[in-house]
């Protein structure tokens, strides 16, 4: 029960977080692309600090992928330092990221789904739209190049607003579901 409400709160955690992004987006424009710039930058260092760390940890033996992860190491710190210089390249590619965590995170919540279903329970289907609403928010935020009339700013707000929000609503039906009754968590 406790990985459930841990689950629980990084997704609140999460939506508020995409919420005040999105806020701060169309309050500030300037500032949040300089803030994403960074975060992008500092994400990607993280990785591949994670990678090296792989690698080093990794004998021959052990994992045949050690090298990919030293090239893949390379590469993020490649685009880290291209990032940094050319800050206009990373904001043309800001709703794409955003677009592709939006689609992961959503890939991650398609269990839950299946457990309101496997329990009978009738919001399965309204969890089945919000999910779906949610993945389209994620991929109209990839295809948002195509949008020629609206702001960069507005246009990521906007997706990242939305996805808030029906994270919020779907997060809540999860609650609604495992509260008072117990719950065995498969590892």
């Amino acid at each position: 029960m406790e990985k459930i409400r841990e689950s629980f709160l990084l997704n609140t955690l999460f939506s508020f977080i995409f919420l005040a992004f999105g806020i701060f987006l169309l309050a500030r424009e300037e500032l949040a692309f300089n803030v994403i710039t960074y975060v992008i930058a500092i994400i990607l260092v993280i990785f591949s600090a994670a990678s090296i760390y792989k690698f080093t940890m990794l004998s021959k033996s052990e994992n045949k992928t050690r090298y990919f992860n030293l090239a893949i190491a390379i590469v993020f710190l490649a685009l880290t330092v291209y990032f940094l210089i050319a800050k206009n390249a990373i904001l043309s590619i800001a709703p794409v990221f955003f677009g592709i965590i939006m689609i992961i995170n959503n890939c991650y919540k398609i269990s839950f789904i299946k457990e309101l279903k496997d329990y009978d329970n009738k919001m399965w289907k309204l969890a089945v739209f919000i999910l779906f609403i949610m993945f389209l928010s994620g991929i109209f935020s990839i295809l948002s190049f195509l949008i020629k009339n609206i702001t960069l700013a507005y246009k990521l707000s906007l997706f990242l607003l939305n996805y808030g929000i029906l994270n919020i609503c779907l997060t809540y039906l999860y609650k609604l579901n495992y509260s008072g009754r117990e719950i065995v968590v498969y590892e």
